[in-house]
């Protein structure tokens, strides 16, 4: 009971602090681009285009930080993955926002799904990453990438773990 307590109030802490950097944020200086300096790839998560764009991407992050109480380690890999974005899948107008760190949690989410339900939770995933590629404004790709590294990465980590425990 107690951690659930206390992820609840840093939950609200970094909403707060994501809710500042949205309306006062130099949505400009503080997105990832192609050409951006090492320092953005951790601001670039801070920023949101808008207050919808932080209302969804709160409610995602909120859905995996109290209600599913996700292991420290999926946080890690799905911000690494957030973090190392290559810089082939940046544009020039820049990227903001969490969805690389979500899709990331949603890839590993997947690794612990049976076997069988599996393929099509990936399949149902991928509609939407598919869809933001042609969205304007949306970098699908980073979805993608999030999805993608995140996934191999929990599925190497699980099969560590397997060959380890026998």
């Amino acid at each position: 009971m107690e951690m659930k307590i206390r992820m609840s109030k840093g939950f609200v802490v970094l909403e707060v602090g994501l809710i500042v950097m949205t309306i006062f944020g130099d949505i400009d200086s503080l997105s990832l681009r192609a050409d951006s300096v090492w320092w953005h790839r951790l601001t670039y998560m801070t920023v949101h285009a808008n207050l919808f764009h932080l209302a969804s991407n709160s409610v995602a992050l909120w859905f995996f930080t109290s209600k599913m109480r996700c292991p420290l380690r999926w946080h890690i890999i799905a911000l690494l993955s957030a973090i190392a974005v290559p810089s082939v899948f940046l544009s020039d107008t820049g990227t903001v926002g969490l969805s690389g760190y979500l899709y990331g949690m949603i890839g590993i989410t997947a690794m612990h799904i049976e076997r069988n339900r599996r393929l099509r939770f990936v399949v149902t995933t991928m509609i939407p990453i598919l869809a933001s590629m042609f969205m304007p404004n949306v970098n699908g790709l980073l979805h993608l990438w999030g999805f993608g590294t995140s996934a191999i990465s929990e599925a190497i980590t699980l099969r560590l773990q397997a060959k380890l425990s026998v």
